[in-house]
């Protein structure tokens, strides 16, 4: 979905004014200025402005909180935050000359994880129906209002809505097939991302968030793995597989970082509910894999 045709008109715009940040920030501010090009298409700035650390805390209580009311609290809760994410993609798009649906974008990736909490078929067919308005939508707007080709803003609204209702969708499957490891994985990427944040967001480089909270994911993954021997605590049989699926985790947690910000017309639109799910996009398929196959 990448390479789509652009829209009409899109060439003539100056490519030096950037709509995708909030009002009052600059580009120096953000610090991609300074950056090269694939890194700041990669690596989205981060932002630090307003009580971060204290929201984080507040969301990482909230997942704990529907982690322990079940699997339904737990899809509308990421389904709220995922639909917001989808409309927040679909603005900055938007501000980008495509014309993605910010309606199916939105209650696209808002059905997504509730629909998880119903079981995996149920996800699947969500998707292939956000598909399939992605596409009917585009149809009823006048020749006047179309800037963008009926495929291209097909597509662009599937990238805004699926991408981050699958993310939204993650915690809840694995809530489905195991409690126990949806704890373990809200743990240890709720780990990653503090170490990311805290460290990254003091340094200059763009690696040094990342390795921050890989080291943090090293370190909580070794715990769980000591629980595992004494207590011997479900999904796992060994304190290996803790201590795998911290390694897999620690991986995918800034590879997934950098998946979102390829769903974004740039990795510094400003998205920030897709910030908040955005670790979860490939570690939640790939744990999910693993208790299906090898784990649980």
């Amino acid at each position: 979905m990448t390479a789509m045709v652009g829209p009409a008109g899109a060439a003539s715009k100056p490519p030096a004014a950037n709509p995708n940040r909030p009002p009052g920030v600059s580009e120096t501010s953000s610090g991609a200025a300074d950056r090269p090009a694939w890194v700041a298409r990669v690596f989205a700035p981060y932002d630090i402005r307003g009580p971060k650390i204290r929201l984080g805390i507040i969301w990482f209580g909230i997942e704990l909180g529907c982690l322990a009311l079940g699997r339904f609290a737990l899809g509308i809760t990421f389904g709220l935050v995922a639909g917001v994410a989808g409309m927040q993609v679909a603005r900055e798009w938007r501000r980008s000359g495509w014309q993605p649906s910010r309606l199916v974008s939105g209650s696209g990736a808002l059905a997504i994880p509730v629909a998880a909490a119903f079981g995996v078929a149920l996800v699947g067919a969500t998707c292939l129906a956000i598909a399939a308005a992605a596409v009917v939508v585009p149809l009823f707007r006048t020749r006047r209002r179309r800037r963008t080709p009926l495929l291209g803003a097909a597509g662009t609204t599937v990238r805004c809505g699926l991408f981050a209702g699958l993310c939204g969708a993650m915690p809840v499957l694995v809530y489905r097939t195991n409690p126990a490891a949806a704890v373990v994985l809200v743990l240890l990427v709720s780990a990653y991302e503090m170490g990311d944040f805290v460290n990254g967001s003091e340094a200059a480089g763009a690696f040094a968030g990342p390795l921050a909270g890989m080291i943090c994911v090293g370190v909580v993954a070794f715990a769980i793995g000591v629980v595992v021997t004494l207590f011997e605590v479900e999904p796992f049989n060994s304190a290996t597989h803790a201590w795998v699926v911290g390694g897999l985790v620690a991986v995918l947690c800034p590879l997934s970082q950098i998946g979102a910000s390829l769903v974004l017309p740039r990795a510094g639109a400003w998205a920030p509910a897709l910030r908040r799910l955005d670790s979860y996009l490939l570690t939640g398929p790939a744990w999910l894999w693993l208790l299906w196959n090898f784990i649980a």
